[in-house]
């Protein structure tokens, strides 16, 4: 089910089912675009190269209202803005680089965006872009070196293709654009819209304080309609002082159109492209490339004035020499419907790989990454999308299993224990238990320099304890179910707040006592406020937790194992006071780290639910070569003993399926936070810290195994 709604928290209005069918649900706002839209444009007639293109209905549902065209707005949708860089990424397909100026897809550039990091003789006109290729540049001195960059081929590829351009608010010429009501103050990234590559060529540059020239591989590109001018254009507008470009075209660079010259040297023609200096030669290989008299063309024209391209130059439409491709009958818009990720009757679930990108808000137009698991949100106007994925159901999961145990079986033979994917015997010692439980043990002796650095024991439950009260088919089920209950999101893992903020590729919600991990702390519910599965998970985990110490320690005493210094192997089981709870969509993972906060002690545990993944250990500074790699089914728990574990290696976790949940429980020490400081960085004292680890009366009911909560 999905919905739009308001400036609300959430919606509860449910939509009907030709609303469902529909990709976009009408608001107010629409009737701002199209006002807004109107006023930039005129009624003239799409030239014949792209009226087929224009024709085709737009991409949303048929209640949109038809808006008029502008030169960059070909299918009449109105122009995206991010704030962050990875919402504007995950909203649209056109421009997906998280860095760099350019995004491409099968050697073809798609999308380009322009901002701070300009050259001389860059230009935004009318219905004129110049731009230059990225990369090669030296930010420290203000220059780049000779190689061409390695994108530039790539965009000779692309000539004649559209191209989707967006430009940031550092740019010299955007406080001079008219963004109207279409983009708020708050806006950092702007489509401008779709352009044409019309060609591209090698100049020499030299801005001011920079004592000698270096070659630039420019771009020019075009509006799809040259005859309208774009929806942020002003006629009347004043050159801006801060571009390169200040002077106006005049009458009498309109004289010089597309004035044409053999190079006596390499007896290959170019064009005249200044308006305000001699003709030079544009082939790069040639010896007097952008020469004068075998010096570099100056930088400044005739007139003093920096050099200035020929109206004739800019205003041409074709690629001076080569091939140039010719416009695809479908041109591209940034604007995405606003999709319904579960179809009424459909077959997907809500995870699949397909449906993790972010999503363009249809009431204002902000992009965005998707947050929360339930439902999408506007991080501008507040709308809001229901998106509660569908129960993964069982049989799937099973057979996501199956398949991983058959391939690994053909790779693997009879070296394939069920858990064991590769293991180095210098690190890595095995061996295998059978609980009184019935659950099977896979326990590893992790070692570093000869010495015990801690363990790391898998428990495969049987079927009949996975089915069991507080087991994972329990878990799983409640979790599924009452998904809105665990409150999973996204948090930042990169640069927090600003505009290049990155989200965590999983959701994540903490429950008992604060855990201070991450770039930035995230807020944990106590647990007499959380929802019944937290408390059957901590149930589960605290039975296997026990059960895993109890082993790791019996085999390193009967083993005569060296401990490594610090260890904390041979303590008693602290019991769990935190509990993280993770959700992962189709290809989500958590990369190399560890669980080595000061403020953590004990064993950590950690239950597996859903779709198989993988977890791997590695040696720390060696994450090339991992120690241990492991094949992780459902209701497996896996318990890390000694934090001299955590200090000794890392831990990443694949997933290899549609859809898998992670419940896992440490031990915060409370005495840590008695020094103010740390405290006050949460934004708490250690009586509320002590209050959130409080299990409820109710927490009486939940056991599993020989483990009661409260008890």
């Amino acid at each position: 089910m999905a919905s739009v709604s308001g400036p609300s928290k959430r919606s509860t209005a449910t939509a009907l089912p030709v609303e469902r069918d529909n990709k976009r649900m009408r608001t107010s706002a629409d009737d701002v675009e199209g006002n807004a839209l109107n006023s930039a444009v005129s009624d003239e007639q799409l030239p014949s190269e792209i009226e087929s293109a224009s024709s085709v209905p737009p991409t949303s549902d048929m209640t949109e209202a038809k808006k008029p065209i502008c030169a960059t707005l070909v299918r009449g949708h109105r122009p995206v803005w991010a704030m962050k860089r990875q919402g504007l990424c995950d909203a649209q397909p056109y421009f997906k680089a998280f860095e760099g100026g350019l995004y491409s897809k099968d050697n073809t550039v798609t999308g380009l965006y322009i901002s701070k990091y300009s050259e001389p003789r860059d230009f935004l006109g009318r219905n004129v872009l110049i731009t230059c290729v990225g990369g090669n540049r030296d930010v420290k001195a203000g220059t780049r070196s000779e190689e061409m960059p390695r994108n530039t081929s790539m965009v000779k590829n692309s000539i004649g293709l559209p191209v989707s351009v967006v430009i940031g608010n550092q740019h010299p010429k955007f406080k001079d654009l008219n963004l109207g009501p279409l983009v708020p103050q708050n806006a950092v990234f702007v489509e401008l819209g779709t352009f044409r590559i019309i060609d591209v060529w090698k100049e020499m540059v030299q801005p001011k304080g920079v004592n000698d020239p270096y070659p630039v591989w420019k771009i020019k590109l075009h509006t799809i309609r040259t005859d309208l001018k774009p929806w942020y254009w002003i006629d009347e507008q004043v050159p801006d002082d801060t571009t390169s470009q200040v002077v106006p075209i005049t009458k009498e660079d309109n004289k010089q159109l597309c004035e044409e010259q053999e190079c006596s040297v390499c007896g290959k023609t170019s064009l005249k492209v200044f308006a305000n200096s001699p003709w030079v030669c544009l082939q790069e290989k040639c010896s007097e490339f952008f020469k004068d008299n075998s010096n570099y063309l100056d930088q400044n024209g005739s007139d003093g004035e920096g050099l200035r391209y020929t109206e004739g130059f800019l205003n041409k439409a074709e690629r001076y020499q080569g091939i140039m491709k010719g416009l695809p009958e479908e041109l591209p818009q940034m604007f995405q419907p606003l999709s319904i990720s579960i179809a009424l009757g459909g077959t997907q679930y809500g995870t699949e790989k397909e449906l993790r990108g972010g999503f363009t808000c249809p009431s204002c137009g902000c992009c965005n990454s998707q947050v929360y698991w339930d439902y999408n949100e506007c991080g501008n106007c507040r709308c809001t999308q229901e998106l509660t994925p569908r129960p993964y159901p069982m049989h799937k999961i099973e057979n996501e299993t199956n398949a991983d145990i058959k391939k690994l079986r053909k790779r693997l033979g009879s070296k394939y224990d069920g858990a064991t994917m590769s293991m180095v015997k210098s690190h890595v010692t095995k061996f295998t238990k059978t609980a009184d439980n019935g659950s099977k043990l896979f326990i590893y002796m992790i070692q570093g320099q000869e010495k015990l650095v801690g363990t790391l024991v898998l428990e495969r439950p049987t079927n009949s304890l996975k089915k069991s009260h507080c087991g994972a088919d329990d878990l799983l089920d409640t979790i599924q179910n009452e998904g809105a209950k665990m409150m999973f999101r996204r948090n930042p893992s990169r640069c927090p707040g600003s505009s290049s903020e990155l989200l965590t590729r999983h959701y994540q919600s903490n429950w008992g006592v604060q855990y201070d991990f991450g770039v930035r702390p995230i807020p944990s519910v106590p647990f007499t406020e959380a929802p019944d599965v937290v408390l059957k998970s901590l149930a589960q985990l605290t039975d296997a937790g026990k059960r895993a110490l109890e082993y790791s320690q019996m085999i390193a005493l009967k083993e005569q194992y060296n401990l490594v210094d610090g260890s904390t192997l041979m303590n008693q089981y602290e019991p769990y006071n935190e509990l993280l709870a993770l959700a992962y969509r189709e290809t989500d993972a958590i990369g190399w780290h560890d669980d080595g906060e000061k403020q953590v002690k004990g064993v950590i545990s950690t239950a597996s639910l859903g779709s198989p993944g993988t977890m791997e250990l590695c040696m720390k500074k060696a994450r090339d070569k991992p120690v241990l790699k492991l094949h992780v089914r459902h209701g497996d728990v896996v318990t890390m003993c000694d934090t001299r574990l955590q200090a000794h290696t890392e831990h990443r976790v694949g997933v290899n399926g549609v859809r898998r949940y992670a419940v896992t429980s440490r031990t915060i020490d409370i005495d840590y936070y008695k020094d103010p400081k740390r405290a006050q960085k949460l934004g708490t004292s250690v009586q509320q810290l002590e209050a959130s680890g409080s299990f409820p009366v109710r927490a009486r009911d939940f056991s599993y195994g020989n483990t009661a909560l409260g008890v």
